[in-house]
């Protein structure tokens, strides 16, 4: 039975360790010149920015049927964030929640 279960495991790890870029943020801020309220999405505790894979597009979407602006945030495993869960920086996350805030509602 392990000579089955160990390639479909290897299989698994190597999906997981994907080079694909994940983008530190995905934005879908509404474009219609008023201010709305910003959603700010966190992944699990795998980091990077999951959300912002294709396959979530309907789930970001669902906040701008309802009127409201999203952002999907990587906090760690991106280019721009600490490489690790042990390096998080609760102040530099907030400090980049506010950031967005302030570039949806100037839009």
């Amino acid at each position: 039975m392990m000579k089955f279960i160990m390639p479909l495991a290897l299989v698994g790890l190597l999906a997981a360790c994907s080079n694909d870029a994940q983008p530190d943020v995905k934005k879908q801020f509404i474009q219609e010149g008023q201010p709305r309220p910003l959603v700010v999405v966190l992944g699990g505790s795998e980091g990077g920015n999951t959300l912002s894979a294709p396959h979530w597009r309907p789930f970001l979407d669902s906040f701008n049927d309802i009127g409201v602006s999203v952002a999907a945030m990587g906090y760690y495993g991106t280019q721009n964030t600490p490489s690790s869960a042990a390096e998080l920086s609760l102040n530099k996350i907030a400090d980049r929640i506010i950031t967005l805030t302030k570039r949806s509602h100037d839009r």
